[in-house]
């Protein structure tokens, strides 16, 4: 088969969201840019998602079910079969803006040398209601390399808003297949050896809900972030006082949360986690010293 190019390879991966994933595809079937694939990858759904995606009869849309397993063997599974030479990422609870594909492909034909691109974008409850957006400012354009302003919570690109050649692969690498959460080191590969052409205008609606993967996972994001800054020094792409910077910065604000959340030996463990960090520090201390109080006093 002969793909008039650019075609853009869409990975969704996807558990019992029947009651989401008909308005996120229809979100991909609204795009202005209409030369794409999607490939739902079902991570052993037991709710309705197959039959409300057979009923959509897209032959643009290819969906296939597997047992449970990790959400990086599905996007690695999916990246071999792509015919794309881009690749977009999309979860199965948000939507596209209809000329978000359209106007990163322009934004990469502008700038040849460019192999990726994000967006803005805006958090939503209920009825489309806008809570929150992720970067400012939302309407400028710009072309740098994004790996220190990520890594240092400047700029929050959801995965969600990246489009970028397949080629990429070939110099990044697939996904670690062996955590619940991989965006972040994925990304931070990518902003690492290609500069990025960011859209600041909001063309990602990430949908906020009680059943999200990062409310639920919480715990697991924080260790993500950490174990990818640790990868990250270990590989050299960042000095190892950046890293130490980075990891007791996470972990203070981890430790916070816990506390606020009253789960107090969770809040010691990575307290004690940032001592080790900045061992000449007093607040890891004092943090520890209060947490212990309120143990003790339950």
């Amino acid at each position: 088969m002969v793909l008039e190019k650019p075609f853009i390879s869409i990975v969704m991966c996807t558990y019992n969201r029947a009651d989401f994933i008909r308005q996120t595809i229809e979100s991909i079937q609204g795009q202005t840019f209409t030369n794409w694939e999607l490939l739902v990858m079902d991570n052993g759904s037991t709710d309705n998602t197959k039959e409300v995606i057979d009923d959509i009869a897209d032959e643009r849309i290819f969906h296939q079910r597997f047992e449970s397993t990790s959400t990086g063997r599905l996007r690695n599974i999916a990246f071999s079969k792509a015919q794309g030479n881009y690749i977009a990422l999309m979860d199965s609870d948000d939507l596209w803006l209809p000329e978000k594909l359209q106007k990163q492909i322009d934004l990469l034909k502008e700038n040849p040398e460019i192999k990726f691109s994000f967006t803005n974008s805006q958090d939503f409850i209920g009825d489309l209601q806008v809570v929150h957006t992720l970067n400012q400012p939302i309407t400028s354009t710009a072309i740098q390399n994004a790996f220190l302003p990520m890594l240092r919570s400047e700029l929050f690109p959801p995965i969600q808003t990246f489009l970028f050649e397949k080629e990429c692969l070939d110099v990044c690498g697939g996904f670690r297949e062996t955590r619940i959460f991989n965006d972040y080191e994925f990304i931070g590969k990518l902003c690492y050896h290609f500069n990025a052409a960011i859209l600041y205008e909001p063309l990602l609606l990430r949908r906020l809900h009680n059943a999200n993967s990062i409310n639920i996972y919480s715990d697991e994001l924080a260790q993500e972030y950490m174990e990818a800054v640790r990868l990250f020094r270990k590989e050299k792409m960042i000095p190892a006082l950046l890293a130490s910077q980075l990891l007791y910065t996470t972990a203070m604000n981890t430790g916070n949360v816990y506390l606020q959340q009253k789960q107090w030996q969770k809040a010691i463990n990575i307290y004690l986690a940032g001592w080790r960090y900045k061992p000449f520090s007093m607040v890891p201390l004092k943090k520890l010293l209060k947490t212990m109080l309120h143990l003790v006093s339950r």
